[in-house]
């Protein structure tokens, strides 16, 4: 099915919510947001359309209840391995995003703690990279499917894994008990609606004081003399939502490094 617009009566709520992203747009387009290097085609994600630097929000399912991610800043169109290279206003920067968001939150609203990588119920601590991505890519899938069939994990080395893929996916079951009666409620959606909201407020905090901040969805990038205030905020910001404090892993600039 096709993304489309559609219209919404104005509240109290969307009228605030407008005046916040315009807030936050504000401050945006009067920050010089640049690379260090001419960014090359390497660099850019097929949806990268030049330096536009506006943000707005996209909901789904016809409610705001919803997604609510924001959109619309060129940073988000390039390759991870890019990011690094970002300045603002002249300035090196820092990126730092929640790890593993979605499983925090599960664990968080079931009561349990949250390890220092939410996916190591699934793979163990210290797990090879790839595995903890078939991990996020089939809670993922598993957290929008209507029904407990999904495709992922995708390309599942069963040999080198010691199971097959059918195994991995009750492997995530088993850790995450809670997801079975999920299924078939949008709840990677209203996860999304979660994570959008906190990402507002991490903005506002910034913004307020007059700062730039960039959003990733559930990563954000500053200045890098805004590190320890970025990771306080969102820890900060978090539990006041959630009850406990979520990990948060930080990566610097190159020229930081």
């Amino acid at each position: 099915m096709e993304d489309r617009l559609c219209g919404y009566d104005d509240t109290l709520g969307t009228v605030a919510m407008r005046a916040r992203l315009a807030e936050i747009n504000a401050k945006l387009e009067v920050s010089e947001i640049n690379t260090t290097q001419p960014l090359t085609i390497h660099d850019k994600k097929p949806d990268y359309k030049g330096r536009k630097v506006r943000l707005h929000r996209v909901f789904n399912r016809d409610s705001f209840d919803h997604g609510g991610r924001f959109y619309g800043g060129w940073w988000q169109n390039i390759k991870k391995h890019a990011r690094p290279k970002i300045t603002i206003d002249g300035q090196h920067t820092i990126e730092a995003d929640f790890r593993g968001f979605n499983p925090a939150v599960l664990l968080a609203e079931a009561g349990q703690p949250i390890p220092d990588d939410p996916y190591s119920p699934i793979v163990g601590a210290n797990a090879p990279g790839d595995l903890r991505n078939h991990a996020k890519a089939t809670l993922a899938a598993l957290l929008n499917a209507k029904t407990g069939a999904t495709e992922e994990p995708r390309n599942f080395d069963s040999a080198r894994w010691g199971m097959t893929a059918e195994g991995f996916r009750a492997k995530v079951l088993d850790a995450f008990p809670m997801v079975p009666a999920m299924l078939g409620t949008d709840k990677g959606l209203t996860l999304q609606r979660l994570e959008s909201d906190i990402a507002e407020a991490i903005m506002l905090h910034f913004v307020r004081q007059g700062h730039a901040i960039l959003p990733i969805h559930d990563a954000f990038i500053v200045q890098a003399h805004l590190e320890r205030e970025l990771v306080q905020v969102m820890k900060d910001t978090f539990k006041a939502r959630l009850g406990q404090v979520p990990t948060v892993k930080v990566t610097r600039s190159y020229a930081l490094r």
